[in-house]
């Protein structure tokens, strides 16, 4: 942010204050600053969209074109009668902030936690003027919790605690893999500190891009239902007028009834109706948009790396260092990283630190992509007494890690021509339904696609999103169980940071939830689809089945008690 605002900021003819980075509070004001720049620059557009006249090409017409079929501002638009009285029914989006929680480790000379990673980020945009929606991914532990009931804004007030109609000035959105953690985070750790959750976000655990948090098995089908079922029960006013009696706050007197949501995977005009009217969810989509080169995400040669992907290009891996990741395998960051473990010099130089949480053996925080790092854990892995397989499996492992905090900004700087002092090699984290968007398409193109008006997506190449899931989970069984069959002992498993309660209880666990899932997909939700959505969609379920079942007969005494 620090080294785009400015850049930004001169296109726009705004400034972009600096700070030193000396002070705890760096981190806090660049976000506020960044927040508040964001702010002004999308004011300005929207200004001057509404200002724009209705030719055919101009943004003000391609807004009302493209919204849903059925939508009445489209029906008027297209009439061409009195167009200009549509121009008050514009709606602005919402500049939401997304903060990765887990990633709570403080980078500061100072001890105290206001200036940890997470929560100086919660600080900034609590700062900031953007009165929007702050999405907490990878959860809400009690340390955030805590600090989102005591943040204040630049008047003293708290802006994500709730008036008495349970409306906050900056709302909450919690992305969740599951109702169980759903009704913990909500009902326990951010009700106890006053806190409303607007919108619960779900993710699926393993077919979604960027960090991945998979279930035990659970998959997205069952999780979709029991939120369908238990929709109701997501009301917290209880547990929150709790923490307001306790606050000296007025009772919230209105039933609190979140927006509930769903990410990932979603690739056809027929997933996004099926989910929005089935389940009941609103719906969000983000890696078809990667290939939509107007809108700016991506550099020209990034941009070639997506659209010539394949679906084995896309993978679930160990990149991240911070947890299990979505990673695209042909990126200038990739070619670097192999690079340097082809010289023998694995790792990279960590310039951000923003993903410390791994410690050396002096104590000293660390990345695990780091050079330092991966250069100690490959000198333990060689004194250690493994065959070939279990050396190269733990190798692997530890050269996966790479440096994402850093390389995911770097298609920005390309794109923006910002001058650096270091070599630029882009990354990407899109879903594993990329490789089916193999084109560079307008916006408006991807829009007309997913509301139905023209498909543009590779049917070659599309992959049902639940068969996709189960088949990523299938993908995860089987690498969890070659680990298992390794037989590493637990101090290599701390050491090496590798699969923890790898036994026969969670498998059978796992086969559980997957036959379940299984059954609810052939039994409940196939009734769902057309005739000959039914039959294909059934037929690649029942395929996925058996692919299970091998997986147990070649591994019998695992699977059975």
């Amino acid at each position: 942010m620090s080294r785009v605002g400015p850049t930004l900021a001169d296109e726009y003819g705004l400034e972009f204050r600096n700070f030193k980075k000396s002070e705890p509070i760096y981190r806090t004001n660049v976000i506020t600053e960044f927040c508040n720049l964001m702010q002004e620059i999308v004011s300005i557009n929207f200004g001057k969209i509404k200002k724009l006249g209705w030719g055919k090409n101009s943004d003000l017409s391609k807004y009302f074109r493209m919204l849903p079929s059925g939508s009445e501002l489209r029906k008027k638009f297209l009439e061409k009668t009195n167009l200009d009285s549509l121009i008050d029914k514009l709606v602005l989006g919402s500049v939401d902030v997304n903060v990765m929680s887990k990633l709570n480790v403080n980078n500061t000379t100072s001890e105290d936690s206001t200036y940890n990673e997470a929560i100086a980020a919660i600080n900034g945009y609590a700062k900031s003027n953007l009165n929007t929606n702050l999405v907490l991914s990878a959860g809400a532990d009690p340390g955030i919790a805590s600090y989102l009931g005591r943040a204040t804004d630049l008047d003293g007030n708290n802006p994500f605690i709730p008036n008495e109609q349970g409306i906050a000035k900056k709302g909450l959105i919690l992305k969740v893999t599951d109702y169980r953690s759903s009704r913990l985070q909500a009902g326990r750790i951010l009700a106890k500190q006053g806190l409303v959750v607007k919108e619960f976000r779900i993710e699926s655990g393993l077919a979604a891009g960027g960090h991945l948090f998979p279930t035990q098995g659970k998959l997205l089908g069952p999780i979709l239902e029991e939120f369908k079922e238990n929709k109701n029960n997501l009301n917290y006013v209880k547990e929150v007028n709790k923490a307001r009696e306790k606050q000296g706050l007025a009772l919230i007197e209105v039933d609190l009834k979140p927006n509930i949501t769903y990410q990932g995977s979603v690739s056809t005009y027929e997933e996004l109706e099926l989910l929005e009217q089935y389940y009941g969810v609103g719906v969000g989509i983000g890696t078809p948009f990667l290939t939509v080169d107007e809108l700016g995400f991506s550099d020209k040669d990034l941009l070639e790396y997506m659209i010539e992907s394949t679906n084995e290009d896309v993978v679930v891996g160990n990149c991240s260092p911070i947890t299990t990741y979505m990673n695209l395998r042909f990126t200038s960051s990739e070619f670097s990283k192999f690079d340097n473990i082809d010289l023998g010099t694995p790792g990279a130089n960590c310039r951000l630190g923003h993903a410390k949480i791994k410690k050396l053996d002096d104590g000293r925080d660390v990345c695990a992509a780091s050079k330092i790092y991966q250069k100690q854990q490959l000198k333990k892995l060689d004194k250690l007494d493994l065959n070939q397989e279990q050396y190269e499996f733990i190798f692997n492992k530890v050269v996966d890690c790479a440096c994402i905090c850093d390389h995911l900004t770097h298609s920005l700087y390309k794109l923006k021509g910002i001058e650096t002092n270091f070599d630029l090699t882009p990354t990407v984290c899109p879903g594993p339904n990329l490789a089916e968007f193999d084109k560079n398409s307008t916006f408006e193109e991807m829009i007309n696609h997913f509301y139905g008006r023209k498909a543009i997506n590779n049917p070659e190449l599309h992959e049902n999103m639940f068969v996709r899931e189960l088949s990523l989970y299938l993908d995860l069984l089987e690498n969890q169980v070659y680990e298992f069959n390794l037989g590493f002992e637990e101090e290599v498993k701390d050491t090496f940071n590798l699969t923890k309660r790898l036994n026969q209880k969670h498998f059978l666990k796992f086969k559980e939830n997957l036959n379940e899932g299984i059954n609810y997909y052939l039994d409940t939700l196939a009734d769902e689809m057309s005739s000959s959505q039914k039959v294909d969609f059934k037929s690649d379920i029942l395929e996925q089945a058996n692919r299970l079942n091998q997986i147990m007969s070649d591994n019998y005494e695992l699977f059975n008690n």
